[in-house]
């Protein structure tokens, strides 16, 4: 069915949101910058990565590293 569909193609776009912040993630542990993370291709604005990185800082300051 039509929401069957819907559902469906809801797993898969944050199962891509998931694979793209664990991308985003190890560049930054890396030392990358936003704009080297931006430079990968996988991102659709410097804005996204931008707000990865606030996720990740507020991960990372959780964990207490």
């Amino acid at each position: 069915t039509f929401e069957e569909e819907l559902n469906e193609a809801r797993e898969e776009s944050g199962q891509a949101m998931m694979e793209k912040i664990a991308f985003a993630f190890n560049l930054f542990r890396d030392g990358k910058s936003d704009e080297e993370v931006f430079q990968t291709g996988r991102f659709s604005s410097m804005e996204e990565v931008t707000e990865i990185r606030n996720i990740w800082k507020i991960a990372k300051e959780s964990v207490g590293s």
